[in-house]
């Protein structure tokens, strides 16, 4: 008889968590009892209950609707509790009545615990969240008698409905929409209404703006990405708006990302220089208009290029020397490459490097090695390798001998076989300090030399040689 309670619960335990029985009994097919099991079991102890009614609890649990506030602890709040710090009142009154977020501070549990807790807890709520917002918005977009009032007055309602953040109510509403079947209509449709209010309040001395709702439709707008809706709108608040306008930032980004046609060329090319004085924008904002404007002839792409090397160049010099550094420009690289994926190739940016000096370490953080069209480009310790097996190989020294270029003549067995490993090694480094670079280099050559003493020995004799150099640290790489 247990045993059939038991497998009825388990099978409406996986109908409800919409996963199969399978699924479920996994956690038994190495526990003398399925993990879930020995929880209720545990609670059970602790709250004088027996194990059946504790599972009873949680079916129904699992069974209630969600929450329509969407209320439930944020991480941080579970971790400042579990800390003994103090929650605000209201905070502490959603603990009183959400058996939930209850038994999770009960639960006590451990810092790994308490993140995947916290990160399944935070998905199913972003889904609920997502329906939620979806259910406002959609229908408020498919009534055609609206009005400018009404998109402030639907604001103003739903944010405090929604339990929104400040400034964040635009997420909500782009990610609501990006699930929805018909996203292309709403977008269009949201864009449409959000540039007829942006052109009301350019019409208006810009004292009387209300702040919030213009950073909000400006967020929006950047958000959306549709030039031909909000191009023209964005340009007249542009116009309109003062050097010294708090929403400069805002503004700059709804530009950037609504771009119709290259009329904001003049602005962008202004940002990138910074012996102008600007105050309406950084060198970062300049190269995110020029790069995102509608795309420009092949010859007006490399026409620019200069200016893209120069604006790099300035914006890796004003960046914090810490562990965010390498990653932040990783991921800046990946997006100049999206913008403009024939102009910016790897060799392409290892010349604007070259020319424009960029640091060691923003050298390090691109691809050094590169074939094209019988010409290569490698990192210096895989170069020099290369020029210990063959010494008649020509080398152009580039980015003040951390890449060398050549014509590899023959070696391009050898450069393939170790240029991938070092590559690699080289990357996983993000901040690479010269001398563990040599060491590590180093050390990868050794180990490959040991594959290549049989079929290629003049290879493996190239690469100890070179191995020996960068621990000897004597003429490391190529000088000359």
């Amino acid at each position: 008889m247990q045993a059939d309670k038991l497998k009825d619960f388990i099978k409406r335990r996986a109908q409800l968590l919409g996963i199969t029985v399978d699924e479920v009994m996994r956690e038994a097919d190495t526990e003398d009892k399925p993990e879930f099991l020995k929880a209720a079991e545990s609670r059970a102890a602790r709250q004088g209950l027996s194990p059946d009614e504790v599972l009873q609890r949680d079916e129904d649990r699992l069974r209630a609707p969600a929450h329509p506030a969407i209320e439930g602890l944020m991480a941080y709040e579970v971790e400042e509790f579990l800390e003994g710090k103090p929650l605000p009142p209201e905070r502490v009154a959603h603990i009183e009545h959400c058996i939930t977020c209850k038994a999770l501070l009960e639960a006590r549990p451990g810092p790994e615990r308490l993140e995947k807790l916290m990160s399944v807890a935070a998905s199913c709520r972003n889904k609920t969240q997502q329906e939620h917002v979806r259910n406002l918005v959609i229908p408020w977009l498919a009534d055609p008698e609206w009005s400018p009032d009404k998109l402030v007055s639907w604001f103003k309602d739903n944010v405090p409905r929604l339990e929104i953040r400040r400034g964040e109510t635009y997420r909500e509403i782009l990610q609501a929409l990006a699930v929805d079947p018909e996203r292309a209509r709403w977008e269009q449709e949201l864009a449409r209404r959000v540039a007829r209010m942006l052109t009301e309040i350019a019409a208006t001395p810009e004292s009387t703006w209300n702040g919030d709702l213009v950073t909000g439709l400006l967020k929006l707008s950047a958000g959306l990405s549709r030039g031909d809706e909000l191009g023209s709108p964005l340009y007249e608040l542009w116009l309109k708006c003062s050097d010294t306008c708090d929403l400069q930032r805002f503004l700059l980004a709804a530009l950037i990302e609504n771009q119709a046609d290259r009329r904001l060329e003049g602005v962008w090319r202004q940002l990138l220089d910074p012996s102008l004085g600007t105050p309406r924008g950084t060198p970062l904002d300049g190269l995110r208009g020029i790069l995102r404007m509608p795309a420009p002839s092949t010859e007006e792409q490399n026409a620019d290029l200069d200016e893209i090397g120069a604006a790099i160049r300035r914006i890796v010099d004003g960046l914090p020397e810490d562990r965010s550094r390498a990653p932040y420009f990783d991921s800046f690289l990946c997006e100049i490459k999206a913008a403009r994926p024939s102009a910016l190739s790897d060799e392409a940016l290892i010349s604007l490097a070259d020319k424009h000096s960029w640091p060691r370490w923003a050298v390090h953080r691109l691809n050094l090695f590169v074939e094209r069209e019988g010409t290569v480009w490698l990192w210096k310790h895989v170069a020099a390798t290369v020029r210990r097996a063959s010494p008649d190989v020509m080398v152009v020294r580039l980015c003040g001998g951390e890449v060398f270029r050549l014509d590899p003549k023959g070696t391009l067995e050898l450069i393939r076989a170790i240029a991938p490993t070092l590559e690699r090694k080289r990357m996983e480094w993000k901040e690479p300090d010269p001398r563990a670079c040599s060491v590590v280099a180093a050390e990868c050559l050794f180990d490959m030399a040991e594959g290549f003493h049989k079929s290629t020995p003049e290879y493996a004799r190239a690469m100890q040689a070179a191995a020996k150099e960068l621990m000897q640290e004597e003429n490391v790489g190529i000088t000359s």
